[in-house]
């Protein structure tokens, strides 16, 4: 601590004595170990940051379903300590994964990349790359790089949108769909996203 720069030092001879209302206190926080290949979702909404560990009702059904929250940064535990994933080879396949292990359907699951959920934390270092087949039933068996990538931002951490009641359909990513019209040339648009179909908000 001495090392610091220190504006001034008190002792009870100084003639500005610090008050026992004055001295400086810490809370030292150690952290929470987990279990090597679990995951969780961490998001912000406003000043207050929610993980996936978190069970409470919400008004909005597109984080939280069943008070389980299934859109967010996804962290994954490595050798002891939860780690953010850099989304550079971020896929389909590990977000199908990381939701079927989170309890969702694995179809349907949208990879999340270049945004931020929440202000990353300093101590929280990003794995550089993850991949995964899509058949995985947890993150831990697919091939993580544990190697600590430096210059993953805060905007490029890894994210998903699991969905929470998706059947898997015989279509191909990308592919549109018009359904419920009276004929061939009208309906509602729907879209096929990762072995599932889903409508277009207008």
């Amino acid at each position: 601590l001495l090392d610091c720069k220190v504006s001034s030092l008190s002792s009870p001879s100084s003639s500005l004595p610090c008050m026992s209302s004055q001295v400086a206190g810490v809370v030292c926080e150690a952290p929470t170990p987990c279990v090597d290949g679990n995951v969780r979702l961490l998001v912000g909404m406003g000043t207050d940051f929610y993980s996936e560990e978190d069970t409470f009702s919400s008004e909005q059904p597109f984080l939280f379903t069943d008070g389980r929250l299934r859109r967010g940064r996804v962290e994954v535990c490595v050798e002891g300590a939860y780690r953010t994933i850099c989304d550079d080879s971020w896929d389909n396949n590990a977000a199908s994964v990381v939701c079927r292990q989170l309890g969702f359907s694995p179809y349907g699951a949208i990879p999340d990349v270049q945004e931020t959920f929440a202000e990353s934390d300093p101590r929280v270092a990003s794995i550089s790359s993850i991949s995964c087949n899509g058949s995985e039933a947890s993150i831990g068996l697919c091939n993580i790089s544990t190697q600590i990538n430096t210059d993953c931002g805060e905007g490029e951490d890894a994210g998903i949108f699991c969905q929470s009641h998706a059947v898997q359909a015989n279509c191909t990513h990308g592919s549109l769909r018009l359904m419920g019209g009276a004929n061939v040339r009208e309906g509602r648009v729907e879209l096929c996203l990762n072995n599932a179909w889903g409508t277009v908000c207008d």
